[in-house]
This record gives structure tokens, sequence and C-alpha cells, in this order.
């Protein structure tokens, strides 16, 4: 038997679980084993919907099982511990698993860039529990200024570092959260003081993109 290990959840994990099983679907000999440290698949791209309150955080989570139910993959909702690449093994908190060939598709962390005080005082929007921070977070600065409007500057002062899709889409979101939603049930002067400032390193918002669409964006 023919053991390939992946080690994440993810896109990387999951697009290459996918992609594998087509070729070794019918191959009795082949095993697939994923193991990640969470039992659902979270599609990130919507993570900025859930922080502003546009969706529900269950919207952009899909439970693993579902998505690689096979005959002959195998899922661990496990924490992995340690690689052995010369003994070709892994190990997590419950098991010791020995693998042919291993995939690693354990994600990313958020690049701060040696900028001070970037990790301590900014949010990261990676994971679930980031989303639902910064949706807190909002609404916390609004229900402090509502009772102490001298910080109202202060408070409602939002920056999102990073002008590529996630952050120009952040904001978008965030100002509808803001000047449509809250507007409803927040006083008027709160709403005419919020501001929301996006700051990009490059001359233009999107660079990732081409000019022609960042123009039609």
């Amino acid at each position: 038997m023919i053991r390939i290990l992946i080690l994440g959840g993810g896109f990387g994990g999951i697009y290459t679980l996918k992609h594998l099983h087509k070729f070794y679907h019918q191959k009795q000999n082949i095993k697939l084993i994923l193991i990640d440290k969470n039992n659902y698949f979270l599609f990130t791209p919507l993570l900025h919907e859930v922080a502003t309150g546009a969706i529900s955080f269950n919207n952009i989570l899909e439970p693993l099982r579902e998505t690689i139910k096979c005959c002959n993959i195998d899922f661990f909702d496990d924490e992995i511990i340690r690689i052995n690449l010369k003994e070709k093994n892994i190990e997590t908190k419950n098991l010791k698993l020995f693998y042919d060939y291993l995939v690693i598709a354990l994600g990313s962390k958020t690049a701060y860039y040696n900028i001070p005080g970037a990790s301590n005082f900014s949010f990261p929007l990676k994971t679930i529990d980031d989303a639902l921070k910064i949706k807190n977070h909002i609404i916390d600065m609004f229900e402090k200024t509502s009772l102490n409007l001298k910080d109202i500057g202060k408070l409602l002062t939002f920056v999102i570092v990073g002008g590529g899709a996630t952050g120009l889409e952040l904001a978008g979101e965030l100002a509808d959260l803001i000047y449509k939603t809250f507007s409803k049930v927040y006083p008027r002067n709160l709403i005419d003081k919020t501001k929301i400032i996006l700051i990009e390193k490059n001359k233009e918002l999107i660079p990732q993109f081409s000019s022609e669409l960042r123009k039609k964006l």
C-alpha cells in the first residue's frame, strides 16, 4: 500500500487531494490521507464579509469529511507536532503515521515586514477567529464612542493596511456596514465622524491586477 500524506486542509491541501484523487480513485494500492487541526475547510476569500457582518461565518465553512468523502481517503482531525523527513513519518498529538509521499500545505502566516508595532497593534485576517475579532472590535468602538464623545476621532478611525483585493473589499464592506447599517442604529454625529483609511505602498490599488482590470474596478 502506497500512502500519500497531505498536511493541511486549506486550498493547497484540498486541491492537491482532489487532483490526486482523479488519478488514483480506482487504485486499490493507493491511500490518500489528509490531516488538519480543524475539521472544516475555510473559504478565506470571503473572510472580509464575515468581519463586517455581511455574511455568517457558517457560510464559508464546509466540513472536510463532506469535501473529501471517498473510499480511499482517510481524514484525521489532529494537530501536527513533528515531521521526520529522514524516517518518513509524522507525529500528531494522538498518532504516528508513516508515508511514502508527503505534501506539506500548512498555510502561511501574516507578514508584518518588520514594521515596528504592526503585530501588536493590528488585526490579521486569516481565520474565523480573526474575522470575528474585527467585527466585535468595530462594534465595540461605536459603543465606547457613544459613551464618550471626546474620543470620537480616535475610536472611529479605521485603518486598513494593504490595497490588494482583500484590503479593497474590506474597505468597501466596512463602508457599507457603517454608512448603511450602523446609520440606522447609531446617532448621525458618530457616523459623520467615522473615517476609513486604506494604505497601500504602491501608487495604485490592487497592483497585482493588470492596468486594464484596475481601471474597470
